[in-house]
């Protein structure tokens, strides 16, 4: 039988007997039943299901704004019952009325547990990989690695053939691990991370290492901690210190050239205690979820006690497991239909491509305004009869970006190998059924809308005729981080909004391109309709609804980041010759930038400092949640917007200053460290009508002075 495991297996802690008991006095079990829900609500489906049965069926609130698909004709009800509920993760249970469906509190703890699992998963099996590669790096001669990677990898660069260059690559990467320490040590580090401190390295986007680890940064393993002393060694050899042995002890002359690249201060890291020095591993993490991409990348700092950078790595790279061969799946012969007798399915193989999506629904109802959700689902229900299989869907709200072209397929199965391959979804033929849900259930439900709360707004619009600002903030309101803290993208910490951490870009170009007659309808507190809307706003909505995540955290334009771009620029301006601002990596709380102290300099040691200020505000949601915002954008956002953001007339007065260290000692150490503070962080938050003019003056002036190119470039 054709088996392709679903990732979600493991969500499922239903027990077949205990469901069997649940449904055991079923009236007329046996009967068949047809059924056609294509993407409706799980209350919606238990509708349709009762007119059916005759049986009253229902589900608790926690999951009746589920969106599912399913297809069947004159299947045995109770098959249908007992797969919807074990499909999903659900339990049925007798009720006076009749039977309803629940998700238990166990249930739920394992489907957190499991989406902790599924969400680690990748970085995990980057671990074993690197492991191997470090393993495999140690069995080879340290000299002859160092004299060969050189070679190997101007090969890379110049071969054509795509397999070569990616086993070259990887022969490279191993002979420069043999003596790289950096990259050593970041695997050792790296590799030390359990599941759940994976999970929360791949949802903040970044993890710290450090010898003396603060609350936010990881610790080194034992492992790490003696690579970590190499490293040190191996520096302190080449800055020429006293007594200082290199760690292994045969690496080979040439070596200190090397490591001499990465020293900033040569004579304080001579002369430091290597007891007092700290030693931190900062990586960028990706998910490498196809193949060979990068799990991540960094670099590795050493500083003394005063938070002076002595040393700075080259990039250290983390490279993914090469991608695994496509599994050999059966071809049931149930699915592998002609798609011929379809017009859907043919314009899918044959005219649609990807970008084109969202014609899809247009395609399929000549020309109406067709809900893009549904086109994936109109494409399994169209299988389905064709086949004669039934199909059970996850009809997840990721499906906005319509449908993919399926590459000229032929049969119901080239279709949905297409959608395999696509957005992370598997499917598999069991027990006679067409089961399809999302690979990567967790990541899915980052990057998406809270059903309930998307049909809420759909059926406001499309069906009521109307939708408020009350329920736009409603659906806005951020949902909790399945693995602890907020989102974090490009170094900007902010709640994980529907849509994703873009999601109010999209929002401020929505409400950008309103008339001023209809923001003022909204801020009222009136409904506009759909129909009322301009096509540039009706754009801007649906790309509210259904776009997937894109760009950075705009405001009106203008990003919090491009106002921090601007000062490191002026740094470099300022000077020249020093190390590019690439090396500063934004939005690192101030122990992941550097832990500075007060710098203690010599006489023959320059010390600046370089300020960069901008007004802001810190404005706090109801519920308690922090969101920073660039003051100098709130100058165009009414009064009434507060609401419009969830954030309930809160607000917190604040001055956003950027501080940069540069010392030159004796001439040698380049380096800039760079902090970010707030004023008064103990200020009482007041009203959000309580702004005061003063406050409302620095913003526009703010705004202004920015328009002009005027910020003061500030010197000390």
């Amino acid at each position: 039988m054709y088996l392709l495991n679903i990732a979600l297996a493991s969500f499922v802690t239903l027990v077949p007997a205990q469901e069997a008991a649940a449904l055991s006095d079923l009236p007329q079990s046996d009967e068949p039943v047809s059924v056609r829900v294509v993407v409706q609500p799980l209350s919606r489906t238990l509708e349709t299901l009762s007119e059916e049965t005759g049986v009253r069926l229902s589900a608790e609130r926690g999951i009746a704004g589920d969106l599912v698909t399913l297809v069947c004709k004159d299947q045995p009800r109770r098959e249908v019952l007992l797969l919807l509920a074990e499909h999903f993760g659900w339990t049925w249970r007798k009720t006076g009325e009749g039977y309803r469906l629940v998700k238990t509190s166990q249930q739920a703890r394992a489907e957190e547990q499991a989406a902790m699992r599924q969400f680690a998963a990748p970085l995990l099996a980057g671990q074993r990989f690197l492991l191997q590669e470090l393993e495999a790096s140690n069995a080879l001669d340290i000299r002859e690695a160092f004299d060969r990677a050189a070679e190997v990898k101007l090969a890379a660069i110049e071969t054509d053939d795509e397999a070569a260059r990616r086993r070259l690559e990887r022969q490279a990467y191993r002979l420069d691990l043999r003596y790289n320490v950096f990259n050593r040590l970041a695997i050792l580090a790296f590799s030390s991370l359990g599941e759940q401190e994976a999970a929360r390295a791949r949802w903040l986007g970044v993890a710290v290492f450090s010898s003396r680890a603060t609350p936010s940064q990881f610790p080194f393993s034992q492992e790490a901690l003696r690579a970590a002393r190499t490293v040190l060694d191996s520096l302190r050899w080449a800055a020429g210190a006293e007594g200082a042995t290199p760690n292994p002890s045969d690496l080979p002359p040439q070596i200190s050239v090397w490591l001499s690249d990465a020293i900033r201060d040569e004579r304080r890291l001579a002369a430091a205690n290597p007891a007092a020095l700290l030693v931190r591993v900062t990586l960028i993490i990706f998910s490498a979820e196809r193949g060979a991409d990068p799990i991540g990348w960094g670099y590795v700092d050493v500083v003394d006690s005063d938070g002076l950078l002595l040393a700075r790595s080259r990039d250290v790279v983390l490279p993914g497991p090469p991608p695994s061969a496509d599994m050999q799946r059966e071809r049931p012969p149930e699915l592998d239909v002609p798609i011929e007798r379809s017009p859907l399915l043919q314009y899918v193989a044959t005219r649609l491509a990807p970008e084109e999506g969202l014609d899809l629904g247009r395609f399929w109802r000549k020309g109406s305004d067709a809900d893009p959700l549904e086109d994936l689902g109109r494409v399994l229900s169209e299988i389905s009869d064709l086949t004669g299989v039934p199909v059970i869907a996850d009809a997840h709200d990721q499906l906005g970006e319509g449908v993919p072209r399926a590459n000229g397929a032929k049969t119901c199965l080239d279709v949905l190998d297409a959608l395999q391959r696509w957005k992370g979804w598997n499917w598999s033929y069991q027990g006679g059924w067409l089961r399809l849900r999302v690979r990567d259930w967790e990541s899915a439900q980052l990057g998406t809308v809270e059903r309930e709360s998307l049909m809420r707004l759909r059926e406001s619009f499309f069906e009521e005729g109307g939708i408020g600002l009350d329920q736009i903030a409603t659906t806005l309101l951020p949902p909790a981080s399945p693995v602890g803290g907020p989102a974090r993208t490009f170094g900007f910490y902010i709640p994980a909004f529907m849509g994703g951490p873009f999601a109010k870009e999209r929002l401020l170009r929505f409400w950008s391109v309103l008339p001023p007659s209809l923001r003022m309808v909204l801020a009222q507190g009136e409904k506009v309709r759909y129909g009322d809307l301009p096509l540039q706003a009706r754009a801007a909505f649906d790309d509210l609804l259904y776009s997937q995540p894109s760009g950075g955290p705009l405001f009106g334009g203008y990003s919090l980041e491009d106002r921090r771009s601007e000062f490191l620029e002026r740094l470099s301006e300022a000077w020249p010759w020093r190390e590019r601002i690439s090396d500063y990596l934004a939005g690192y709380r101030d122990d992941e930038i550097t832990q500075l102290r007060p710098v203690s300099a010599a006489p023959d040691d320059t010390v600046s400092l370089v300020m960069g200020e901008y007004p802001g505000v810190l404005a706090f949601a109801e519920d308690g949640r922090l969101t920073c915002w660039d003051a100098s954008r709130l100058a165009g956002v009414l009064s009434s917007l507060a609401d419009f953001f969830g954030f309930r007339a809160r607000y917190l007065p604040a001055t956003i200053t950027e501080h940069a260290f540069l010392v030159e000692a004796a001439g040698q150490t380049r380096y800039f460290g760079i902090a970010t503070y707030r004023f008064d962080p103990g200020a009482e938050p007041k009203a959000w009508a309580d702004l005061p003019s003063d406050l409302r003056e620095k913003i526009a002036e703010a705004e202004r002075r920015r328009r002009d190119g005027t910020l003061p470039r500030g010197a000390g």
